[in-house]
């Protein structure tokens, strides 16, 4: 890494890389995040949120319970069904829509300060592997750009990294979740034009769920230019 990063930053070296072209993409789960702690974040705040929070809980249905008892499968198991990962993508939209996209990043964090089981001292968006939070500062610190891409809803990545990684919002790509406006109704969004005193909220749909080739197909559309470095 360290000769790579020498070669691509010396401006008369043959692999000089302009600052503008040093692009790095990285996944979350697995990746700088534990995926197994004991799963998924975004499966934990699901099951928190249909079986244990207050404010919803009685309002769950049937089906949205059945899944969560299938994350609690997935904990004891450690095996996930076939498909199971963009089943449980469209539950969580549904579990949160109508929220306001302000509010739903303010229950990301809250969920995130929550102890994390099995471990002393931590909260569950501590989660980080640290020496790859080194590798991204060090990258940083080198002129590179940094993106995360995760399969996880992307508002739910932006509340996990905007303070483990000090990553900004703009920099993460994720299962990308339709936003409306409160007052908008059943009218398109090309016909609806939204106003001072409205407020966007989560629909409660899934537009695209971000993974293998759609990783790629949206590192295309939001980055526009391919990464130099993946992980």
């Amino acid at each position: 890494m360290v000769d790579y990063v020498d070669a691509v930053t010396d401006k008369d070296g043959p692999d000089y890389i302009p600052p503008n072209n040093r692009i790095a993409v990285f996944d979350l789960d697995g990746t700088l995040f534990c995926e197994s702690d004991p799963t998924w974040f975004d499966f934990m705040m699901y099951k928190y949120r249909v079986l244990e929070d207050p404010a919803y809980r009685d309002r769950a249905t049937e089906y949205e319970k059945k899944i969560a008892g299938t994350v609690q499968s997935v904990i004891d198991t450690g095996a996930v069904p076939a498909g199971f990962e963009v089943e449980i993508g469209n539950c969580i939209a549904q579990a949160f829509a109508g929220m306001s996209v302000r509010d739903f990043a303010h229950y990301v964090r809250d969920f995130a300060e929550r102890p994390a089981p099995g471990y002393i001292g931590m909260n569950v968006g501590e989660a980080f592997y640290q020496p790859m939070v080194q590798v991204i500062d060090y990258l940083q610190d080198n002129g590179f750009t940094v993106y995360v891409c995760s399969g996880s809803d992307r508002l739910v990545v932006r509340g996990i990294v905007e303070d483990g990684l000090i990553l900004a919002a703009r920099y993460v790509i994720g299962t990308e979740e339709l936003i409306s406006a409160k007052n908008q109704g059943d009218r398109a969004g090309s016909d609806y034009v939204f106003s001072n005193e409205d407020e966007l909220v989560l629909s409660g749909k899934i537009a695209a769920k971000n993974l293998k080739m759609t990783k790629v197909s949206m590192i295309a559309q939001q980055i526009g230019q391919r990464p130099v470095l993946s992980f």
